[in-house]
């Protein structure tokens, strides 16, 4: 009696679909991995530039790669680059040549020819603005290629321009444009919007006359703006950034009271913090310089320890301290100003040396995805005292270094 079977049968071409898929994908793997660990070498060409400023989301991808990166103002543009922004974005590359190009939002280019300035420009629009002119270029939705040279050219504030402010509620801006030789000025107004797309409900407009007048200064309060020059619907210039920010005040949080050490080694940890900032206002920010400081007065004219430090708060580590009083703060130089946080007082003070024995978790133990409980013996605890728990995230190619810390008694 002939027996039926429920195991399924494949024919060569099926193996060999499945046999390809396997490849492909071994293959793909790989090429992923080696674009991906050398992706410091898939430049292609020489450097022509550098990104000036990013906002938003704007990535870069090298011709000889498969992988996209997120873009840093200061980042090196090489020849055959690609460059994309996304919604409410954009860029600006200072070209070797003297050239300036920015991208807005929803575009993308390849630079590769920079003599002629031929750069391909794959969708959305760009400003192109050279030593004596500027042009808009469009790519419209068939991939056609439209040029318009710009009758106003704006001199200042500088696209990407930054006002910090310290205990003043706003600032004083003058806006700036020149009509191009040979144009006729017209009557414009100079619009100033919350919003990069320049919605209707977020847009002031401020009417300039047309005797001469092109200038206009404005009290901004904190935020992103975007300014234009134009005549009803006409666009007449490029479209500019600028910001304005509330440099923050740094908190500092520990140490202050007492703290004990021992041995000539003993090192004193220092943590803060900052508020109040906002997401988009993170990177710059983040360039301007912070210290730490640590003196033996109050008035930090006998300074004993300087640190360069992140703005957005962490913890340093100063070693050598003898014992005796001292006072610390958080400074950051603001080109114009400098913002000083709340000075904090400690006295560091010699105790004798404790052996402390963790308890729990275990060595190597495999603990559940909740908050845990850290434990731990001391011989003779002092009174009063706190401790700080570090975890660290060793990797086998550098020095571990702690990743968290929280005080506990």
């Amino acid at each position: 009696m002939a027996q039926l079977s429920n195991t399924p049968r494949y024919g060569w071409p099926t193996l060999l679909v499945v046999l390809g898929c396997v490849v492909g994908t071994a293959v793909s793997s790989y090429l992923l991995f080696v674009d991906y660990w050398h992706s410091d070498q898939s430049h292609s060409g020489p450097r022509v530039g550098e990104v000036r400023l990013v906002e938003s989301q704007v990535r870069l991808r090298p011709r000889a790669s498969f992988l996209w990166d997120p873009v840093i103002p200061g980042q090196a543009i090489y020849q055959n680059d690609t460059l994309e922004s996304g919604p409410e974005s954009s860029a600006s590359i200072q070209l070797k040549n003297g050239t300036t190009l920015e991208l807005g939002e929803n575009s993308l280019v390849v630079i590769n020819d920079l003599s002629e300035l031929s750069l391909k420009f794959l969708k959305g629009n760009f400003i192109v603005r050279g030593e004596h002119e500027a042009k808009k270029v469009t790519i419209d939705s068939k991939g056609i290629r439209h040029e318009e040279k710009l009758p106003v050219d704006l001199e200042g504030p500088e696209n990407g321009h930054w006002s910090f402010l310290h205990e003043e509620a706003t600032v004083k801006l003058a806006f700036k444009w020149q009509w191009q030789s040979g144009i006729a000025p017209i009557p414009c107004s100079l619009q100033v919007s919350s919003s990069r797309s320049f919605r209707k409900e977020v847009t002031h407009e401020y009417p300039v006359p047309t005797s001469g007048t092109n200038a206009l200064a404005l009290e901004l309060w904190t935020g992103r703006y975007y300014w234009r020059i134009v005549h009803d619907a006409q666009v007449l210039s490029e479209e500019r950034a600028l910001f304005v920010a509330k440099a923050p005040l740094p908190i500092g949080i520990r140490p202050f009271g007492k703290i004990a050490i021992w041995g000539d080694g003993s090192s004193v940890p220092f943590h803060w913090t900052v508020a109040g900032v906002r997401p988009w206002e993170l990177g710059t920010i983040g360039r301007i310089p912070h210290e730490l400081e640590v003196a033996s007065d109050a008035a930090f004219t006998k300074i004993v320890a300087r640190k360069n430090v992140e703005f957005r708060g962490g913890r340093v580590e100063v070693g050598h301290l003898k014992p005796g009083s001292y006072h610390w703060r958080i400074k950051g130089s603001y080109p114009s100003f400098t913002v000083v946080g709340e000075p904090l007082s400690f006295e560091v003070v010699k105790e004798k040396q404790q052996v402390v024995q963790l308890v729990l978790p275990a060595a190597d133990a495999l603990v559940p995805a909740q908050p845990l409980r850290f434990t731990w013996d001391l011989d003779s605890p002092p009174a009063g005292a706190e401790y700080e728990i570090q975890l660290f995230n060793p990797s086998p190619s550098q020095k571990a270094t702690p990743v968290e810390s929280h005080l506990g008694n």
